[in-house]
């Protein structure tokens, strides 16, 4: 999806070109913008709500030492919040929704972390989904539920609903 001229696009959707199995052969999309901490919780609460056998692991990426790896169940969904928080502004994080730390991940989601609206150049969110969440219909919630939560521009825009459907629409096709 174009942004302004001269400018990166808004939103990028990568879907594989062949139907191949495991993770590599599922569709992703990504926009710019970040997701404060809240947001992080939001999607971890509505992603186990989805898949309650599930569990997160959320992983904090920053140039300084950042704290281990952390497991959430969908009744500890809310400390993803406390554990994020004190990295707004300055990591990156990612879900990685699975049965177990092995299995490959069912959802997996990436995003920068602010608590304010201003964004740096680089931010992104993305998620990537298997194709049964997006058959089903939950994946367009969830990458809703991300949009929701996105800080800039990219989380108001009037096309960007047009954008996700046509996503969906073609990675099924």
């Amino acid at each position: 999806m174009p942004g302004e001229v001269g400018s990166p696009p808004v939103a990028r959707a990568f879907i594989p070109s062949r139907k191949t199995e495991g993770f590599a052969g599922e569709p992703a999309i990504e926009w710019r913008g970040s997701v404060a901490a809240a947001g992080v919780r939001e999607l971890v609460k509505k992603s186990l709500a989805l898949l309650p056998d599930y569990a997160c692991t959320c992983e904090i990426w920053a140039d300084e030492r950042a704290p281990e790896p952390r497991t959430f169940k969908l009744a500890t969904a809310d400390e993803v919040f406390d554990y994020v928080d004190d990295w707004a502004s300055r990591a990156n994080v990612s879900l990685s929704i699975s049965r177990s730390s092995n299995d490959l991940p069912l959802i997996y989601v990436w995003a920068a972390v602010r608590n304010e609206p201003s964004t740096e150049a680089t931010d992104e969110v993305g998620i990537k989904l298997d194709r049964h969440l997006l058959e089903k219909g939950d994946g367009v919630d969830l990458v809703q539920t991300c949009i929701n939560y996105t800080l800039g521009p990219v989380a108001h825009s009037s096309t960007f609903t047009q954008f996700v459907n046509e996503f969906q629409k073609r990675s099924l096709g």
